[in-house]
């Protein structure tokens, strides 16, 4: 998470340890090191204020996730920002999810990233500057991080200029099975090919067994987050109607 340029910068304070001798200078050979308190911790001879409790500083409240998830226009921006900041909010993380764009499911992608979406950004920081703001910047669209709103694999633009994706970089992950395995004996077993469980392509037609059906596919020594297919609906049936066979994807 990156903080704006803007922002200022967070105070810590570290407790100091001061050694206080009473009744004289101690004897060498009785004299021991005083017991440091580690870095962070709080000042043991401080006590509660509770003036300091009822109005703390920006640093010690709350910040707040904002959430960029439908279209972005300066006013309504500029609304958002006056809001928090009268409600005690100063710090806050630009967060963009789904809906960013302004068409839940279908503009996320193609719009984060975009020289739009980073002229908003700036107008953000620089209002919030403005306002004695701080401003956090999310490292991605929606979650898990590290896909970039899809430009890692299949590329795309980037503040208006068209980057190359890289399909080799897609996610990868570790898949636990537990197995039973007595002591004393060597244990060896395949790596699993990352097959989908409970369900299968047959004929054209999508067929489940029961189970969930897993957005894997087989590569090499890893399970892949993607799988792609193409099922066809045989029908649909609801109420006493039904539909004739649709292709779908």
């Amino acid at each position: 998470m990156v903080r704006s340029r803007g922002a200022c910068t967070r105070r810590r304070g570290l407790a100091a340890v001061a050694l206080i001798v009473l009744g004289g200078a101690l004897a060498p050979a009785a004299a021991s090191a005083a017991p440091s308190t580690p870095p962070g911790s709080p000042d043991p001879e401080r006590s509660f204020d509770p003036a300091t409790f009822s109005a703390p500083a920006s640093a010690d409240r709350p910040n707040a996730f904002w959430f960029w998830n439908g279209r972005l226009t300066e006013e309504e921006l500029e609304r958002q920002l006056h809001l928090m900041r009268a409600n005690g909010v100063d710090e806050f993380f630009i967060h963009p999810r789904q809906g960013l764009g302004g068409v839940f499911g279908q503009s996320e992608n193609a719009y984060y990233l975009s020289k739009d979406y980073f002229d908003k950004v700036g107008f953000v920081l620089d209002r919030a500057r403005a306002l004695g703001m701080h401003a956090w910047l999310y490292d991605d669209l929606n979650w898990p991080s590290g896909y970039a709103g899809g430009r890692v694999l299949e590329g795309g633009d980037v503040d208006g200029e068209e980057v190359a994706g890289d399909p080799e970089l897609i996610a990868r992950y570790l898949q636990v099975r537990p197995r039973h395995v007595p002591g004393g004996a060597t244990y060896e077993e395949d790596v699993p090919d990352g097959g989908a469980s409970g369900w299968s392509i047959q004929d054209g037609a999508l067929v489940t067994e029961g189970g969930d059906v897993g957005l894997t596919k087989a590569g090499a020594d890893w399970t892949d987050y993607r799988m792609d297919a193409t099922a066809t609906v045989q029908a649909v049936s609801a109420a006493g109607c039904c539909a004739p066979a649709t292709p779908a994807t």
